[in-house]
């Protein structure tokens, strides 16, 4: 995958990021494919981005990297690789269906400890996090509305439209009447005598 000039992945156990091309990402920002976030976050947090790539082209999320009060990205590096591994993997868990991963790419900038996690694009699937389905757009994740005729990307040459919406609202009505039927038939024989 080609993120801002940079081919994440490696060849035979090279590393594809380098500390060199993680500051030329930085100092460029955040982007369509591209997104940093500190070294320790929450999974919900991550799944939302998780899904966002998944539902896009893709793109390489960077752990370890704060964003100041000013927008300014700072390496700040991961402190606890193992809880953070944990919370990416629990994150892909947390989409629906869940985003299967490759294992971070650790990296190493000036003494700090960087993981570098490529979400492919171009999935068939329409993926959620906590229920909402999200989108890249930019450097933003967007919550995509209610039925509303959003086209998540491109798959294949085709547009797909966010049915699984439509499917999760009916579901959601159909639970409603099941509720309204079973009280109805508790207090309904109590109406009648």
């Amino acid at each position: 995958m080609l993120v801002h000039g940079c081919t994440s992945g490696t060849a035979k156990g090279t590393p594809a990021i380098d500390a060199r091309e993680i500051h030329r990402l930085v100092a460029k920002g955040e982007g369509k494919l591209l997104e940093f976030k500190p070294g320790a976050m929450r999974p919900t947090e991550l799944a939302s981005s998780l899904a966002a790539f998944a539902n896009a082209d893709g793109g390489l999320l960077l752990l370890g990297i704060v964003e100041q009060p000013d927008g300014t990205p700072t390496i700040e590096g991961v402190r606890n690789r193992k809880v953070a591994i944990d919370h990416l993997y629990t994150a892909a868990g947390l989409c629906s269906p869940k985003v299967e991963l490759s294992a971070p790419e650790e990296i190493d900038v000036d003494g700090k400890l960087l993981l570098a996690v490529t979400i492919p694009g171009g999935l068939r699937q329409i993926y959620s996090a906590e229920g909402r389905y999200v989108v890249r757009e930019g450097s933003f994740r967007r919550s995509v509305g209610r039925i509303q005729d959003h086209f998540i990307g491109f798959r294949t040459g085709r547009r797909i439209l966010v049915a699984l919406q439509l499917q999760a609202e009916v579901r959601q009505r159909a639970e409603d009447r099941v509720f309204l039927l079973r009280e109805l038939s508790r207090v309904l024989p109590f109406v009648l005598a």
